[in-house]
C-alpha cells in the first residue's frame, strides 16, 4: 500500500491505515480502531499473537515515518497464557 499525502484529510489517512491492517499478512486485522490527529496516529484494539503486535508497530512506521503513534493494542489474554506471559488485569 502507497504511503498516504500529507495534504490527505486525517480520516482519509485512517481509513488507509486500517486498510492496509486489514490486507497487510503481518497484521490481518479488521477490528483494530485508528484516530489520525494533528500528526498523531492512535490505534487501539486486541489482537491475537505479538507477531501482529510488531506488524502493527512495521505497518505504521512503512506507511507514516514521520508521525508520533500512541498504541493501545493489546495481545489477548489467550496468547499470553499459552507463550507463559503474565496476564494483567485491568
Amino acid at each position: 500500500m502507497e504511503r498516504p499525502q500529507p495534504t490527505e484529510p486525517d480520516e482519509h489517512v485512517a481509513a488507509d491505515i486500517e486498510e492496509a491492517f486489514a490486507e497487510d499478512p503481518r497484521v490481518n486485522e479488521q477490528a483494530l480502531q485508528v484516530r489520525v490527529a494533528g500528526g498523531v496516529v492512535e490505534v487501539r484494539g486486541v489482537v491475537s499473537t505479538a507477531a501482529q503486535h510488531q506488524g502493527i508497530v512495521d505497518v505504521l512506521n512503512e506507511l507514516l515515518p514521520d508521525h508520533r503513534v500512541a498504541l493501545d493494542v493489546r495481545i489477548s489474554a489467550d496468547e499470553l497464557t499459552e507463550s507463559g506471559g503474565e496476564e494483567r488485569l485491568p
